[in-house]
């Protein structure tokens, strides 16, 4: 009997067996103590990062003007007969605030009840002294209080939509978070205490001035999504793998009938997932939306080849060989194929290096040691495991062909074979509708939008998506978009022509849909004056009431001008809110922009330069050049593999011939998308990268069983139906173990991955039916030439 490496491979293990298993075992041990050293990112700065000028100007920006992107937003609603504005409301405000305040998380928590009075009474106190008292200096709350706050809402330009609705039935507490909490890891549990103690103080602090019956609580902002993201996350994560792992087990158990054949698969790649997930930690990774994909690619690829060693293993014991014998043959038949396909996948995942974007970089690299980690756990343990309990574990059973796996197997040969006679009476037919069915797919997912929104990723009535719902009603949104014009002359934009310019730019943007509040410097100057309409503002851009309220505002609050100046007066800040309406929207209302620039500087009497940045620049531009550099990598991806293949198999035919069946999958499932209501997005898009990996697996395990065959001096009929016999029963047990496997996302409440879900079992299901109806026909037309050297 010819010897192969993967033969010697095999006997070497079995005889070292404990060496193997220690060996695992110290490695798995280690990977496990990487666990608790695990992070998680989904800040869309570090996902999105498109460019590293448009970073590096971001990072500036933060560091002149603040954070305006990391505020927690906490929105109080009235829905009784009262409305926030009155005694009860502002009670309940201020109690609110300050628990905000001292939770321990907030640099800073305003609500009205904190911020600066500006009447007369307030202006006195100043000259003797002390900083300006708020408009609600304690409990309990008078009628003086309410005549005054309301009064200085209904001159103010800064309050409404900012910290209360235009209708007084909602205000806001906004919590500008603490330096050490802007990592998403800290913040959890800090997070989840203030949230305890605001809905314990509505539920409980009812008395003679506060009925919280009347008030709903929303938390929303950026972080707390962020946040929420992450717990679903990781809460979906430990209910979903113990459900895969039953109903594999239950599948596997079903399809062998035992127990070390169901388990053996299950802990190999168990084992090579948990290495996966450690090496993030070890190389300084974060769990990203993007990254999270790692376990379940090496799952994906794992249980393939698993169930592809397995029949392997199963027809040897068929034939009469003894368990070790028969995992010598599985390992002299599959570990080639095996590692090809697990080969070419991690090379497509590796194509990801070319791309500009850094977390594309990371997936590529993560996704392809993950692969290669697989390969590695399934070659070694299930040898050692298999080889060592085969007779054990099987025993006679496996040498009867009317139980168990045999029964199944027999099935399977017969009706493939019949499909593949079916099949291969019209094949310039059958093949010819292939490729109608690619060109429909193409031209439906060329219709195919690239979009997504902040609460995509939670359904209507998910408590996140109505609260921010709420916000960006009520208070502007919660999706920054921020405008920073720059001169060259100092205290440039302290001057009063300088700032007519600013507040037209401002009047004009406000005006473009989808744009919910807009603030400037000139904001500060109107609340000076007590100013809101905006020909009331307009007036006040002379020389004279521009300086009197900037000095005013130098005396009595500092802070407010580093808000919207720089230092030295040469930049200012326009600083917008859009609404989550999609990364289309935004892009619209982006390019609108910059072609009103032009226009807009024109009138300046220096040069000014203007740029954008914010959360929803960074996601709207980011997305859409993140999606299109991972379309494009892909593509790379899809050339690397076909070169690979044609390297390995040294045929050009055979990498052409593969090419049909790894794209149709791919096209049909972009074609249904419009038929899904689905758009292209992170989530969306990066099922595309499991699935190219998916599509060439079934192509390799078939071409080479062909190639065999055909080597071996079969006819090509023969060849075909004896390909089919063999690894196709293995590509359809493995391709509905994943069907399976998958389908238990489709129990999410989490859309993503409910999306997810839907794609990849599309996916799946267009890759096996493209291996088993299209790869035949290519065969028969074009396949007569394999092999036949040898």
């Amino acid at each position: 009997m010819k010897s192969n490496p993967f033969r010697r491979l095999a006997d070497w293990e079995i005889r070292h067996r404990r060496w193997v298993v220690l060996g695992l075992v110290l490695v798995s041990v280690f990977a496990l103590a990487q666990l608790p050293r695990l992070r998680f990112d989904f800040r869309p700065e570090a996902l999105l990062e498109f460019s590293p000028e448009e970073r590096a100007f971001a990072e500036d920006f933060n560091q002149r003007f603040g954070i305006h992107d990391n505020l927690l937003l906490i929105a109080l609603q009235g829905t009784g007969p009262g409305s926030v504005t009155d005694a009860r409301g502002l009670t309940l405000l201020y109690r609110l605030t300050e628990a905000a305040g001292a939770s321990g998380i907030s640099r800073e928590a305003i609500s009205l009840v904190k911020i600066p009075r500006r009447d007369l009474n307030a202006s006195l106190s100043i000259f003797g002294g002390g900083a300006l008292p708020p408009l609600v200096g304690a409990l309990p709350v008078t009628g003086r209080d309410v005549a005054r706050v309301r009064s200085q809402i209904e001159t103010s330009r800064m309050l409404p939509r900012q910290l209360v609705s235009e209708d007084g039935s909602t205000a806001a507490i906004v919590v500008a978070l603490a330096e050490e909490f802007q990592d998403l890891s800290a913040l959890d549990r800090p997070l989840a205490e203030l949230e305890t103690a605001m809905v314990e103080i509505l539920r409980t602090e009812s008395n003679d001035a506060v009925d919280a019956r009347d008030y709903e609580l929303h938390l929303g902002g950026l972080p707390f999504v962020r946040l929420e993201t992450v717990r679903n996350l990781k809460s979906e994560q430990r209910r979903f793998w113990p459900l895969t792992a039953v109903l594999y087990l239950a599948l596997m158990w079903l399809l062998y009938r035992d127990v070390g054949l169901t388990l053996a698969p299950l802990v190999a790649v168990g084992l090579a997932s948990l290495w996966g997930i450690a090496l993030l930690p070890l190389v300084g990774s974060e769990v990203n939306v993007v990254n999270n994909i790692v376990p379940s690619l090496i799952l994906v690829i794992g249980v393939c080849n698993a169930i592809h060693m397995l029949h392997a293993y199963a027809a040897g014991r068929r034939r009469g060989l003894d368990g070790q014998d028969a995992v010598r043959e599985m390992m002299a038949e599959l570990g080639l194929p095996v590692f090809l396909t697990s080969l070419t996948t991690a090379i497509g995942f590796a194509s990801l290096l070319v791309a500009r974007n850094g977390t594309l970089r990371d997936l590529g690299w993560q996704a392809a040691a993950g692969i290669m980690m697989s390969y590695l756990a399934l070659i070694t343990f299930l040898p050692v495991v298999v080889g060592h309990f085969g007779n054990q574990m099987s025993g006679n059973r496996m040498s009867g062909e009317s139980r168990g796996l045999w029964r199944v197997q027999t099935a399977q040969h017969r009706w493939l074979d019949s499909l593949v006679s079916a099949i291969n009476r019209r094949p310039r037919w059958s093949l010819a509708l292939a490729l109608g069915a690619l060109a429909l797919a193409l031209a439906s997912g060329a219709r195919v939008p690239v979009d997504s929104l902040v609460l995509d990723t939670f359904p209507p009535g998910h408590p996140i998506y109505e609260s921010n719902k709420v916000v960006e009603q009520k208070l502007g949104g919660i999706l920054p978009l921020e405008l920073q014009l720059m001169s060259s002359g100092k205290d440039y934009f302290t001057q009063a022509e300088s700032l007519r310019q600013v507040f037209q730019i401002q009047r004009d943007l406000a005006r473009q849909p989808g744009v919910l509040d807009v603030k400037s410097l000139v904001d500060l100057i109107a609340e000076v004056h007590g100013k809101r309409a905006d020909d009331e503002v307009e007036q006040l851009l002379t020389p004279e009431r521009v300086s009197f309220a900037l000095g005013t505002l130098r005396r009595l609050r500092p802070e407010a001008l580093t808000l919207f100046l720089s230092e030295d007066h040469s930049e200012t800040r326009v600083a917008a809110r859009l609404g989550d309406h999609g990364i289309r929207a935004s892009l619209a209302t982006l390019d609108w922009i910059e072609e009103a620039t032009p226009g807009w500087l024109e009138p300046f009497d220096a040069p000014v330069t203007l740029r954008m940045t914010g959360e929803a620049y960074i996601a709207s531009r980011g997305l859409d050049f993140f999606i299109r550099d991972l379309i494009l990598s892909l593509l790379t991806a899809g050339g690397v593999i076909f070169l690979v293949l044609v390297l390995v198999f040294r045929s050009p035919r055979m990498g052409l011939l593969s090419f049909l069946p790894t794209v149709l999958p791919l096209a049909l499932t972009l074609g249904l998308m419009p038929l899904y209501g689905y758009e292209l997005n992170t989530s969306t898009v990066v099922v595309f990268t499991i699935s190219i990996g998916m599509a060439v697996d079934n192509t390799i395990h078939l071409l080479t069983h062909f190639r065999r065959a055909r080597r071996s001096g079969m006819a090509l009929d023969d060849a075909i139906h004896h390909t089919f016999r063999r690894a196709g029963a293995a590509v359809v047990a493995s391709n509905l173990l994943l069907i399976g496997g998958f389908s238990i996302l489709f129990t999410s409440g989490f859309d993503p991955v409910f999306r997810v879900a839907a794609l990849t079992t599309t996916t799946i299901a267009a890759a096996m039916l493209a291996a088993m109806l299209v790869l035949p026909q290519l065969l028969t037309l074009w396949g007569r030439p394999i092999g036949k050297r040898a």
